[in-house]
Parts: structure tokens; C-alpha cells; sequence
């Protein structure tokens, strides 16, 4: 890919007007947006209420594990509809297998990394805070 003079300057100009519109909208909407009470999605029956750093670090690992699960599983999919549509030609045909293994083995590392860690031990994927005395 040659990068020439316009494609700089149209990257440059689309960076400076993402930032403009950001700061726009942010100066239009500060008082609003103080205001606002985040509610958050539960995911695993986790939910960062209450805050705290561990909350939040509980509510983002099962956020991630739900999320992962879901790419990986959408993953497997267009590797497959891949497979069916290419129309036997050998490289897509390994394109597709290949990103279909991939995609398991990232789920399979997902699934393994949240077992190893619940099977040591439970309390790992379940975060609290310990009590003082």
C-alpha cells in the first residue's frame, strides 16, 4: 500500500474532525452527562452496583468471557457460510478452515482459562473484597 500525499492529508483532516466533533459534543453535553446514572448491563448475574475496584474488575472479566464466547461463536459462523461459497477453490477453502480453527481455539483457550481458574479454585472467578478485622 502507497501511502501518498492526499491519502496523509485526508487522514489528518478525518482525525482533526473526529476530534472537533468529540470535543463539540462533550461541550454541549458535560452538564447532562454528570447527571446521568450508568446502569449497567448484568452479565453472569454480575453487575459492578455499589462500585468499587473489584466490582468493576468482576463485572469486565464476565463481560469479557460473555463477549469472547459471542466473537468467537460469530467467528465460526462466516468461516463457515466462507466455506460453503468458495465455490472449490482450494485457497478459500483453507482461508475458511483456517479461521474456523482458529476461532475454536480462541474459544477453547476462553473456556480453558475460566475452568482452570474455577477449578483451583471457585472463589477466583467470583472477586470480593476480603474482611478487615
Amino acid at each position: 500500500m502507497k501511502l501518498t500525499l492526499k491519502k496523509i492529508y485526508f487522514s489528518w483532516i478525518f482525525f482533526c474532525l473526529i476530534l472537533a466533533l468529540a470535543n463539540f459534543i462533550c461541550a454541549l453535553g458535560i452538564q447532562e452527562a454528570l447527571a446521568w446514572e450508568v446502569n449497567y448491563p448484568q452479565f453472569f448475574g454480575v453487575s459492578p452496583e455499589g462500585g468499587g475496584l473489584v466490582n468493576y474488575i468482576n463485572y469486565i472479566f464476565n463481560a469479557a468471557l460473555g463477549i469472547g464466547g459471542i466473537l468467537a461463536f460469530i467467528m465460526i459462523v462466516v468461516g463457515g457460510v466462507k466455506l460453503m461459497v468458495s465455490g472449490g477453490n482450494p485457497s478459500k477453502i483453507s482461508d475458511a478452515k483456517d479461521q474456523i480453527t482458529s476461532a475454536i481455539i480462541g474459544l477453547l483457550l476462553l473456556l480453558g482459562s475460566w475452568l482452570i481458574l474455577n477449578t483451583i479454585n471457585p472463589q477466583l472467578t467470583v472477586l470480593t473484597l476480603p474482611e478487615l478485622p
